[in-house]
């Protein structure tokens, strides 16, 4: 079964909620010429307020992307969960700008960092093992 979902108007720069044909309830989708806005609710037992959920087409092999923010310019960031389940962000110049595993370990191969100052004197400064585990100096 399906359900044709419709505007009770013509797509204008005003929010309108998308609803069922023949004046059925609101969906949590509502439309304008330029947003699109989705509401909803983190119910405890109850469905997320929104899921993306991706698959190949007849077994092509993909980089499992599943999201596309982009710009005016063509600059983009795709976002996406590898085979392996970690969660990661691609751009248009460089892939792997940051990964994050399913045990929270987090990648970042370019990381710099600008801007640092020296420690105040009596500090502690800390150093991280090779299992990420922080240790005082």
């Amino acid at each position: 079964m399906s359900i044709d979902l419709v505007l009770s108007n013509p797509i204008s720069a005003n929010l309108q909620p998308i609803a069922g044909q023949g004046g059925g309830s609101s969906s949590g989708l509502s439309i304008a010429t330029n947003a699109t806005v989705i509401a909803g609710q983190d119910i405890v037992g109850g469905a997320l307020p929104l899921v993306i959920q991706a698959q190949a087409v007849n077994g092509q092999s993909t980089l499992n992307r599943i999201l596309r923010l982009m710009s005016s310019t063509g600059s983009f960031f795709d976002i996406g969960i590898d085979a392996s389940g970690n969660l990661f962000i691609n751009s248009n110049q460089t892939n792997g700008i940051l990964t994050l595993s399913p045990a929270g370990q987090l990648t970042v191969p370019n990381l710099v960092l600008s801007n640092l100052q020296t420690a105040p004197e009596g500090s502690v400064d800390l150093a991280a093992g090779p299992n990420g585990a922080v240790y005082t100096q």
